[in-house]
């Protein structure tokens, strides 16, 4: 059944070291927070078993949302005041995910059903790195692009209510992590290295119309 939401990604990007020969990245500017809010839709199916007032079942997703977020700079290769300034540019973003989960709940009352869902997601994650020779780090101009599905965990929480016969309306809050990894940046070009260690994570508001066979 569709599901529609406003979905916050956050992505975090951490620069390990720089170069080759390595040398330290700038303690000040070395960590780069990535946050992007975007309309999410997507659908669900599911089953379940009831024992009394209790619900226990399985539910699989996939949703879609174009949720970027750009970023002055390439992190902890100048300072805060430079990288402002600087023509480079990090983008980090998000496209999809798919989840599958168990679901446990319990009737409030003839009608309404309150849960709990945990489980497994897979994000698909983009990144993408501009750098420029009058910018602060590359001796020329370059950019790289990153686009890598990570497995990760999920858990949420929501309510859904029968309206009409076998359809029912839901709204449910839940949070997914995709963990954290290494990846290196203009790799093929060592003076221009960027090692980082990057991570993701999304907080999801999801409304959804259903139907029960």
């Amino acid at each position: 059944m569709p599901a529609l939401s406003p979905t916050r990604s956050q992505t975090e990007r951490r620069t390990r070291s720089l170069s080759k020969p390595v040398f330290a990245p700038e303690a000040e500017t070395r960590a780069a927070d990535f946050d992007s809010t975007a309309a999410y839709s997507g659908a669900f199916v599911g089953q379940g078993v009831r024992w009394h007032s209790w619900l226990l079942g399985g539910e699989v997703d996939f949703g879609c949302a174009d949720a970027d977020d750009y970023v002055s700079g390439i992190a902890g290769t100048d300072t805060a005041e430079s990288l402002r300034a600087s023509p480079d540019v990090t983008v980090m973003g998000s496209r999809w995910d798919s989840s599958l989960r168990l679901r446990a709940g319990r009737n409030l009352g003839a009608d309404t059903l309150a849960y709990v869902t945990s489980g497994v997601v897979v994000q698909h994650l983009r990144y993408r790195v501009s750098c420029h020779v009058d910018g602060s780090w590359c001796v020329d101009d370059r950019e790289a692009k990153f686009n890598t599905n990570r497995a990760g965990w999920t858990g949420g929480a929501g309510l859904e209510t029968v309206f009409a016969r076998s359809w029912f309306a839901r709204v449910e809050y839940r949070y997914a992590d995709a963990g954290r990894f290494a990846h290196d940046f203009f790799s093929a070009t060592p003076e221009d290295r960027v090692a980082t260690r990057l991570g993701a994570s999304s907080h999801r508001l999801l409304l959804g119309i259903g139907l029960r066979f």
